[in-house]
């Protein structure tokens, strides 16, 4: 592969390295130049026009192509890409319902995340697939690219942005095989929400009234006003969700009768 592509991924300049990978393509397809195009993509996601298809297709391709013997590497390293990436979205999450916390509405985005960069080491043994998949696990250069929510603006609709791509990309790598959504979903749900964000939604009484935790309760409501869980409820692929929501009901008691006001009166006033 062009050494030119690795230093551009290694500084983050995504779109130039796919541009790149674009052309190489055309001359010679084959694994690592469509797992870096994968590694690209997903870092472009929040950009206009962008799809879980396309990254979906290139870490197919890439899986296509590969040598048996590499397989496993592969399909390993890709999820550890994942996992980095909901790592990197989970914490800007978490830093926008700070500023959410603090009365903020609207916010420069690009200021909320810390420029990194992670040195990889390079030897003679060290390929450009070893490199690349390196940085795509660690976290190199800028980190994605977040022009597509800066276009947003409001905060909420920002997180509910990272929310429906999160999990867009937990449910479609698990069914090519690459981790499983229970691992995926522990990296991306934030930890810790404040309690202020379930004052301010009007709901701690509800709350109270079924003794559910904050986190619990900041899921519940995540899960009530997800798409994948209402509007497409009887969709096989969305069957860990709709498991997830029955298992917190059953958690906290909450009887077949009381779950459908609960998850409307949610629907009504999200918190998350």
């Amino acid at each position: 592969m062009n050494e030119i592509i690795v230093l551009d991924i290694k500084g983050g300049r995504f779109l130039k390295a796919e541009e790149q990978l674009n052309e190489e393509l055309k001359n010679n397809p084959n694994y690592e130049i469509y797992f870096s195009l994968m590694l690209c993509k997903v870092n472009l996601m929040f950009e206009k026009d962008r799809t879980m298809d396309e990254i979906l297709y290139c870490f197919k391709k890439s899986l296509e192509l590969v040598e048996s013997e590499k397989k496993e590497e592969l399909i390993l390293s890709t999820k550890d890409v994942i996992i980095n990436i909901l790592k990197q979205i989970k914490n800007l999450y978490e830093q926008l319902e700070k500023k959410r916390n603090e009365g903020t509405k609207k916010f420069l985005i690009g200021s909320l995340i810390s420029i990194t960069s992670i040195a990889v080491g390079s030897n003679d043994n060290s390929n450009a697939f070893t490199q690349i998949a390196s940085l795509g696990a660690l976290g190199g250069g800028v980190g994605m690219s977040l022009d597509g929510l800066e276009q947003i603006g409001d905060l909420k609709l920002i997180q509910e942005k990272i929310t429906e791509i999160g999990n867009s990309i937990i449910n479609g790598f698990t069914e090519l095989g690459v981790g499983n959504k229970t691992e995926f979903n522990n990296t991306f749900i934030p930890k810790k929400i404040s309690y202020l964000s379930i004052q301010n939604s009007g709901l701690e009484e509800l709350k109270e009234t079924y003794s559910i935790g904050d986190e619990d309760f900041v899921r519940m409501s995540v899960l009530a006003n997800s798409i994948k869980t209402i509007a497409m409820r009887n969709f096989k692929e969305n069957e860990e969700l709709k498991k997830e929501w029955e298992n917190l009901n059953k958690r906290y008691n909450i009887s077949f009768l009381k779950k459908g006001d609960l998850m409307q009166k949610l629907k009504k006033n999200p918190i998350h």
